[in-house]
């Protein structure tokens, strides 16, 4: 009887050892964890505030096997049509046409799905197209009938360069505490329609500056750096040579002036009372 006495105690022997040694593998998981969250994405982590907050108002796809980035202002109905107009820059170094291209988009949203016909003009280029491209949405944005998208197609090439070389670290872009949704060379000409001609690009410190036309000028685009608001009105006057130009929204009068004692500058005025003046910044 001493044999199944002496296994039962080596037997025993071996649980202990194997229960002291079951300490040293607690340490390695919690450093394996460790090295886990680091390597979580901003989408998996949602409680790290340090990460760069991806910039409202831009999304991504890839055209003609060229990688672009898309500025976007689109207005999104009752019905939830949405219509609109983007300003994409060109990342491909091998790229035979101008940097920027503007496109118009018509489409439904749903259930976090855009699906938009893309009608694309390349400054530059003769090529011109129609095509559906459908689009992920990661990030949707509501605020007075504009809507701001965040996302990349769905083929998986862009996505994969798209995660390797994002936008918003190529691009001067939004974050929490940044009021510029683009790069200044990006947004210089965004706001004429394609067919318009451009005859200024002005900004101040708070707003972007378009007049557009055909001939002649005959509209005024103002664009709020805070907030992506837009004004468009009808220009209701304008000097010959380009020095003033005014228009009339109800009471309010807005006025381009350039090259005064005051120096260049956004005028706006209520009736005969100034409520804003800003000089120009670059024009």
């Amino acid at each position: 009887m001493r044999f199944p006495k002496l296994v039962f105690g080596l037997c025993f022997i071996w649980l202990l050892v194997s229960c002291g040694e079951e300490t040293t593998p607690v340490s390695t998981s919690s450093e394996n964890q460790v090295s886990n969250t680091d390597n979580r994405s901003p989408e998996q982590d949602s409680s790290d505030t340090s990460q760069k907050k991806e910039p409202s108002g831009t999304f991504c796809y890839g055209f003609n096997d060229r990688y672009v980035s898309i500025w976007s202002r689109l207005e999104i109905d009752d019905n939830q049509n949405v219509t609109g107009e983007s300003h994409i820059s060109n990342y491909s170094a091998e790229a035979d046409y101008s940097a920027y291209a503007f496109l118009e988009f018509n489409g439904t949203l749903e259930d976090e799905e855009l699906d938009l016909l893309v009608t694309t003009t390349i400054e530059g280029s003769t090529d011109s197209a129609d095509e559906t491209w459908f689009f992920r949405v990661k990030e949707l944005e509501t605020t007075v009938n504009l809507l701001s998208i965040i996302g990349c197609n769905e083929y998986a090439d862009h996505l994969e360069y798209f995660e390797a070389n994002p936008p918003w670290d190529l691009l001067s872009t939004l974050d929490e505490n940044d009021t510029d949704f683009v790069d200044e060379d990006l947004a210089s000409d965004t706001f004429c329609d394609p067919n318009d001609s451009v005859f200024v690009i002005a900004e101040t410190e708070n707003f972007w500056l378009n007049i557009c036309g055909g001939d002649l000028p005959h509209t005024y685009i103002g664009v709020s750096k805070d907030t992506g608001d837009e004004l468009r009105l009808g220009l209701s006057y304008y000097e010959e040579d380009g020095s003033y130009f005014e228009a009339i929204n109800g009471d309010y009068t807005y006025s381009i002036i350039f090259e005064t004692a005051k120096g260049s500058f956004l005028s706006v005025t209520q009736g005969d009372k100034q409520i804003l003046q800003e000089p120009l910044t670059s024009w």
